[in-house]
């Protein structure tokens, strides 16, 4: 069996799924992307691909943190450039219990959040 007779299911299109979906893309290996919620699965068509994928976007969740270890992934992908354009830096994190009591703040080299 060669890559390009591989036939890949990726479940979800949260950032896992399409990173996955653009690696697959980039090594020609054929996937199909299933998504659980409505809003989003409305946009993927059958025979979409990371370079054919609707540019429409819908938000359904919050930001999302990017660790050093992902940047160099993104890197790889060719998509990390017009990711750091939409991001935003953040120098620190506030931490609170699940009833908002103040328990610290995490400071350190800027994290880099995507949001849209």
């Amino acid at each position: 069996m060669t890559a390009t007779d591989l036939k890949i299911i990726i479940a979800g299109c949260g950032i896992g799924g399409l990173s996955a979906a653009i690696a697959l893309e980039l090594a020609g290996i054929d996937y199909t992307i299933l998504e659980e919620s409505p809003a989003l699965d409305s946009d993927l068509k059958p025979g979409a691909s990371a370079t054919n994928v609707p540019t429409k976007t819908t938000h359904v969740g919050g930001a999302i943190q990017v660790a050093p270890t992902a940047i160099h992934f993104l890197s790889q992908l060719g998509i990390y450039d017009e990711m750091k354009e939409i991001s935003k830096p953040v120098s620190g994190l506030s931490m609170n219990e699940h009833d908002m009591n103040y328990v610290g703040l995490l400071n350190g080299y800027p994290k880099e959040y995507m949001e849209n």
